[in-house]
């Protein structure tokens, strides 16, 4: 049998047994902790009501841990780690399965509590609860056709296509702003090879009035990157990328670059779910044209430009860290150079306690395309232009505290949906 779907069916009767013993001695108490897919928590308590769920990692002997990676052509890989704690401590495993990116969203949330089911089977085994499970194989038609998912050609040859359009249009009577954008991508993903193309366009026009006075702003970009990655083992890759730009804003009329890289993972990458540092070099030549003459009185030239950066990813039960650096300068004038940190992070502190921070930092002295003259003060208000400044930066930090009831099992949606909230 090459494809397996396994429809695990638990009927629990708790009829004549006092719900607050049975409770602490025959459910799965679990902690479900989902980092970066879009969990549908609601249907999932639906679906699985013989689990205990609870609010916090310390009272639960199960903590689910769900993480993603990003696959060819905007699906995702989706990793169950079970970790045992309590009486379940040193029992662990993980699953993992592929979301294709057509699904929808149902079929998003039901293959997830397919394999949540498949996971917590090994757990009920060693409770009571084992005595109400019931394990039912679904014969799939493409079982009599030899593995034709394999051995049939795919058309498209591991090929993905992405194309998009979007326009807004909001107003009053004393503002007007429209916009209109679209988009390309082409993405093939094999085992030693990552490709990816894409080209967006934007274009903005809005429209202010005080008393008399009309301020319009008008901006447009279009940005398109193709991309090479190639595996070298476990822990190095290789590549290059191949850009193109033009943004109104920035004053680029014409940006061209190709940029060769390489990339060491101290981890296996194999191993990304859960922890990756990473250092990576970038070096290649670029050709500017500008709209207008910048300050250094160029309105063409080509530059050779470096970038070293270091990131690292680590998420686990007691929450995920996302931190990175990177430095750039360009070959011609080492006092063009760039400077940026960013760091994420959400940590449990205590029982109930979480800190959530993020920070950004970066100190720019490679606008090299900053328009000569001064900015007007509309330029500066309406942010129309680029405008010189030595750094930039952006921070939050929150602390949030739960306290109550250790369950959490109930699904009430009445009035989820009444009234509407509209922002822009």
């Amino acid at each position: 049998m090459r494809i397996l779907l396994f429809i695990i069916a638990f009927q629990l009767s708790f009829a004549g047994i006092g719900f607050s013993q049975t409770r602490q001695t025959e459910t799965l108490k679990v902690f479900f902790d989902c980092q970066s897919y879009g969990c549908d928590f609601d249907y999932i308590r639906t679906e699985l009501k013989w689990v205990d769920f609870v609010r916090d990692r310390t009272d639960a002997n199960i903590h689910i841990l769900i993480s993603s990676q990003d696959i060819n052509g905007g699906g995702e890989k989706i990793f169950m780690n079970f970790i045992g704690q309590n009486n379940f401590k040193n029992i662990s495993d993980t699953l993992s399965f592929f979301n294709d990116a057509n699904n929808t969203q149902d079929e998003k949330r039901k293959l997830m509590v397919q394999f949540l089911k498949m996971g917590l089977t090994r757990y009920v085994s060693r409770t009571n609860l084992f005595k109400n499970m019931d394990i039912i194989y679904k014969q799939n038609e493409l079982e009599n056709k030899k593995d034709s998912l394999q051995t049939n050609k795919d058309p498209w040859n591991l090929w993905v296509y992405n194309i998009g359009v979007r326009g807004f249009f909001n107003g009053s009577e004393v503002y007007k702003s429209s916009s209109l954008s679209g988009n390309f991508s082409a993405n093939r993903t094999t085992e030693k090879r990552k490709t990816n193309f894409f080209i967006n366009y934007n274009n903005r026009n809005s429209k202010s009035t005080y008393g008399i006075e009309v301020i319009k702003v008008h901006s447009k970009s279009l940005d398109a990157n193709y991309g090479e990655a190639f595996s070298i083992n476990n822990h190095w890759s290789w590549g290059w990328n191949l850009f193109y730009g033009n943004s109104l804003f920035n004053n680029f009329k014409n940006r061209f670059g190709f940029t060769p890289k390489i990339e060491y993972n101290i981890y296996p990458y194999s191993a990304s779910n859960t922890k990756s540092i990473t250092f990576g070099y970038y070096a290649g030549p670029e050709f500017n044209e500008y709209y207008d003459t910048t300050i250094f009185f160029k309105t063409k030239e080509v530059l050779l430009k470096q970038t070293v950066t270091a990131s690292s990813s680590f998420t686990q039960p007691w929450g995920n860290v996302n931190a990175g650096v990177s430095y750039s300068n360009y070959f011609n004038d080492f006092t063009k150079n760039n400077f940026a940190l960013n760091a994420q992070a959400e940590i449990r502190l205590l029982k109930g306690l979480s800190l959530n921070l993020f920070g950004y930092y970066s100190i720019s002295h490679d606008q090299i395309s900053l328009p000569k003259g001064n900015a007007s003060r509309d330029d500066v208000l309406t942010q129309r232009r680029l405008i010189a400044s030595s750094y930039n930066y952006f921070t939050s930090i929150g602390l949030q505290y739960r306290f109550g009831s250790k369950h959490n099992n109930v699904v009430n949606t009445r009035f989820n949906s009444s009234g509407f909230s509209f922002f822009y």
